[in-house]
């Protein structure tokens, strides 16, 4: 059986390692910040998709717009 010094040490060590009071600290102060941002962060996604539908919509009217056509492997002008 191992002595309680050496079990003494083992639980300290892990509790130096993992701190359960820093642990749910560090997780409370995330999920306020989590609600605190919310809006912003929905705010910045809509502009990412906004700005990502764009770009979708500028190489859809550059692929309409192509005035190369394909030949087999190669492109070639249309004019």
């Amino acid at each position: 059986m191992a002595s309680p010094q050496v079990i003494w040490q083992l639980s300290k060590g892990f509790f130096q390692r993992n701190n359960p009071l820093e642990i749910v600290m560090r997780s409370t102060f995330e999920a306020v910040h989590n609600l605190l941002t919310f809006h912003s962060k929905i705010k910045l996604l809509r502009y990412k998709f906004m700005l990502a539908q764009q770009q979708l919509n500028e190489m859809e009217g550059h692929v309409t717009n192509n005035p190369y056509e394909v030949r087999g492997d190669k492109l070639d002008r249309a004019f």
